[in-house]
């Protein structure tokens, strides 16, 4: 039997198709419009989309964490781990 998943799972979710079915509408929303649309901050609505695009590549990663806290913070190693990455073309 499957778990049930964190529910910062369902927010990010939840938070991420509301600001792209608004972008989807009008080219000229931003982030800050769909803060002030659910009545919480641009960073709680920043991260929470955040968390819903790294959900698409890192699911069952993100999964295992029942905080959202714990989450951004693997999501934030994994952005730093890309930044310092060295490229060899």
């Amino acid at each position: 039997m499957n778990e049930p998943r964190p529910e910062w799972i369902d927010k990010a979710i939840a938070v991420h198709n509301v600001h792209v079915s608004r972008l989807k509408a009008n080219q000229d929303w931003r982030l800050s419009d769909t803060a002030k649309l659910l009545h919480k901050s641009v960073g709680f609505t920043c991260e929470y989309v955040k968390a819903a695009q790294w959900l698409r590549s890192h699911s069952r990663q993100l999964s295992k964490f029942d905080s959202f806290k714990d989450a951004m913070d693997f999501i934030k190693e994994k952005e730093l781990e890309l930044i310092t990455m060295e490229v060899d073309i």
